[in-house]
């Protein structure tokens, strides 16, 4: 894969960064595309005027950002507290707020009406063309903005005795998001309601043709208002925000081009490149995914301390962030995908608008499903299950007692067959056994009727019996057998007679009736 224009000049910077005076001209030199040398030299440059600017963006951001990085050319002025007691305008000066690089954000009172305000100016010493263009450009997009999440400019004008621009705003007392979240115990949700104001805030810049550009904690102000107090963020410091307006745009913020303009933990892949035709609305979407990363989490999503900034560019560039889920597992699910859709590298893949972002995190916080994800029919079902607890409890618990009651009424229910099976078994046994004795008696009284029968009928044959012929006849029979077999052995006539005659002497005397 062939290196790209921007991967090669940082490469080079790169190398360049270690070498010095001959040798850093030498080496710049041999550098024969003329469009490159000079992206080269650019990033050098930038390097030397801002170099450290990234570790200080990541760790210890002052309160309020004051504006673009000085006019080549232009010399520090005195402090912006000479100016401490002072009148511009209606003005009295009474302390330093901030300062930055060409401006400076007084505590002031006005006269009339008598109220504190935000009062800010060019730095002494710093009143060029481009600062005072880009001063009164700033003054200009605040009267645009009327948002109660966006500080209220009061009235802008020139100090008649210094000619000295101005602006004053409306003062806010509070504290940056990072001191404040840092300064409470607030969960998951309560920070999310809190960012969702923010997204609003934003949204309503974008809708009236303002890119901020530079959206980071430090630039957002947290108060507490109404009565129970409640949190309000306060979106700061439009120093270096621009129109979506074309006409606009072309006409007045032809300075950018080249220059990083932002910070760059908060800078999207396209504002990396420093051209200023490639940002639109969705580059503050991704500068408030790295917000709300850091709001859940309290660290960034890519980890540039100690890098030079064309090589921070680059990460954002090219490296995909640390999911939240991988430091707090809690996270995992639509916080999750929320928080890295705002992130992504492509802009068409992003939120398209920071109000779309703020209608997501209010769809998490209602459970209703989000739109960064695709909805399944069970994320659904358990989303409206989370959305309404009370139905969802009354329809489980009602469902619960038509169970109980259908288990109670088919237990009953078997158990009445148990009864009545038992009952129809117990009166066919007792029905068997009535049968069985029925059958028994019969039997018996058949029995007995045959035996009568028998009895009867041996009586009548026996009644019939004349015993003394019976006698005689079994007397005969008796010898009328012995002859025949004597007969039948061969005996002789005369010894079967004698036999015979012998035996009837013998059985003389038995009475066979």
């Amino acid at each position: 894969m062939s290196e790209s224009f921007e991967d090669r000049a940082s490469r080079l910077a790169s190398e360049a960064q270690g070498l010095s005076g001959d040798a850093r001209s030498s080496f710049l030199s041999s550098i024969e595309e003329d469009a490159l040398r000079r992206r080269v030299q650019s990033l050098l440059d930038d390097e030397e005027t801002r170099e450290g600017d990234v570790t200080l963006n990541t760790s210890s951001e002052t309160a309020i950002h004051l504006g673009d990085p000085g006019e080549a050319g232009a010399t520090p002025g005195p402090s912006g507290s000479s100016l401490v007691g002072h009148r511009v305008g209606s003005y009295l000066i009474q302390g330093v707020i901030g300062e930055g690089g060409m401006g400076v954000v007084y505590r002031a009172t006005q006269e009339r009406p008598n109220r504190q305000v935000a009062l800010k100016l060019i730095r002494p010493g710093h009143a060029t063309s481009q600062h005072r263009r880009r001063f009164e450009f700033e003054a200009e997009l605040l009267g645009r903005l009327s948002h109660p999440g966006i500080a209220q400019i009061h009235e802008a004008g020139i100090d008649e005795a210094t000619g000295s621009a101005y602006f004053a705003m409306e003062l806010i007392e509070g504290e940056d998001l990072t001191t404040y979240l840092a300064h409470r115990t607030l969960g998951t949700r309560e920070r999310l309601r809190l960012f969702a104001e923010i997204c609003r805030a934003v949204q309503h810049a974008h809708s009236k043709g303002v890119i901020h550009r530079d959206l980071k904690p430090s630039n957002i102000l947290v108060t507490e208002v109404g009565d129970p107090p409640r949190a309000q963020p306060k979106i700061l410091d439009f120093g270096v925000a621009r129109l979506t307006d074309a006409d606009t745009r072309s006409a007045t913020l032809r300075t950018d081009i080249g220059q990083l303009i932002g910070t760059v933990p908060y800078m999207s892949r396209e504002q990396g490149t420093g051209d200023p035709d490639a940002l639109d609305t969705r580059s503050d979407v991704y500068a408030l995914g790295v917000v709300l990363y850091e709001v859940l989490l309290g660290r960034l999503p890519y980890d540039l301390s100690n890098r030079l900034i064309h090589e921070a560019v680059r990460v954002i560039r090219e490296d995909e962030p640390t999911r939240l889920s991988s430091v707090n597992p809690s996270l995992r699910g639509d916080v999750e995908t929320i928080v890295m859709k705002a992130l992504e590298k492509e802009r068409d893949r992003r939120y398209q608008s920071a109000g779309d972002l703020a209608t997501d995190i209010d769809r998490y916080l209602t459970d209703e499903p989000i739109a960064a994800r695709p909805a399944s029919t069970w994320y659904q079902v358990r989303k409206f299950s989370r959305r309404h607890r009370a139905l969802v409890g009354g329809v489980a618990a009602t469902f619960v007692v038509l169970v109980l009651g259908i288990i109670g009424t088919t237990w009953f229910a078997l158990r009445a067959e148990e009864r009545r099976v038992e009952a129809e078994l117990a009166s066919e046994a007792a029905s068997l056994a009535e049968a069985a004795s029925r059958r028994s008696e019969a039997e018996t009284a058949a029995r007995a009727e045959d035996l009568a029968v028998v009895a009867s009928f041996q009586s009548a044959q026996l009644a019939g019996i004349d015993a003394s012929v019976m006698g005689a006849r079994l007397r005969d029979d008796l010898l009328m057998k012995v002859r025949e077999q004597a007969s039948m052995l061969g005996e002789d006539p005369e010894a079967v007679d004698a036999r015979i005659a012998s035996i009837e002497s013998m059985i003389a005397g038995t009475d066979f009736t």
